[in-house]
């Protein structure tokens, strides 16, 4: 049976042996050149935004004058050029042209409404103009788009073809009273032919 000194030398020596290995380890693990990566580094996803899809935004026909309507030329659906008539008044057979080309989005009078410079817009048109994609972001990039900012999105996550878009405008968001605003509405005009309908959705990644 081994005596009492042996087993205390033959502890002390897996002890030493075990130190040393620890210490080996450790020093792999930290020397020059050598980062200890965590899981949750070592593959970082590059961040993304939502955007929606927008059209451009309606513009009203506004009533020079008050009167009845005679004469309504359009519904709602209808293209039509800028300076077209859409209405005739009876007040001097006074005619509301459309401002700007596009699509009546909404018609609210019919033959024998009465309209007021100060009412409601008789009709809403949508111009002809490229469609957006609309980003919310925080303050502080709101503050660093550029003129040169560009938005880049794919319209199906499932394809690699990928759509530009440049920076045109950026607002806040509609906030409570006595509030500053969190977010804000970035608006980036996208550039070439996009079929994709106003109010889908896209994961856009914005360079500054």
């Amino acid at each position: 049976m081994p005596s009492s000194k042996t087993c205390t030398f033959v502890r002390r020596s897996l002890m030493a042996v075990f130190a040393a290995g620890v210490l080996v380890s450790a020093t792999w693990a930290l020397s020059p050149g050598r980062e200890v990566i965590r899981a949750s580094e070592a593959s970082p996803r590059r961040g993304l935004l939502t955007g929606t899809i927008a059209a451009p935004d309606a513009v009203p026909v506004i009533s020079p004058v008050g009167g009845a309507v005679v004469t309504v030329a359009v519904d709602e659906g209808t293209t039509v050029r800028a300076g077209e008539v859409l209405a005739v008044l009876a007040h001097d057979e006074t005619k509301l042209l459309a401002p700007v080309s596009g699509v009546i989005s909404k018609r609210s009078v019919h033959r024998g409404s009465v309209v007021r410079p100060d009412g409601a817009a008789p009709f809403l048109i949508v111009p002809e103009a490229p469609l957006r994609v609309v980003v919310v972001v925080d303050e502080a990039m709101s503050r660093s788009l550029r003129g040169t900012s560009v938005a880049s999105f794919s319209a199906d996550a499932s394809t690699k073809q990928a759509f530009k878009a440049r920076f045109s405008s950026v607002r806040p968001e509609a906030a409570a009273p006595g509030t500053l605003p969190a977010r804000y509405l970035a608006s980036f005009t996208i550039e070439g032919e996009f079929k994709l309908a106003p109010g889908a959705t896209v994961d856009v990644s914005i360079k500054r």
